[in-house]
């Protein structure tokens, strides 16, 4: 039998934990650990633009991580 490739689907980045974000991304569990930890300091997130202040903490989450998650993130 085939393995199953994974594939994104979509997370609400305000309800979900950092295993249920990084496994519906397909990223990293440090990088969603700064999704939700960003999450708890701006106390929600109310638009999935607000990701994008990722960067001010980190250079690695520019623009390029934001568009390869944007389709898949929700609040």
């Amino acid at each position: 039998m085939a393995e199953e490739t994974k594939q994104q689907r979509r997370v609400n980045i305000n309800e979900a934990n950092a295993e249920e974000i990084a496994d519906s991304l397909l990223i990293d569990i440090e990088d969603a650990e700064m999704i939700v930890a960003l999450r708890e300091k701006i106390h929600g997130y109310s638009n999935i633009l607000e990701v994008l202040y990722l960067e001010d903490y980190d250079k690695r989450y520019d623009e390029d991580f934001y568009n390869s998650i944007k389709d898949y993130i929700y609040v």
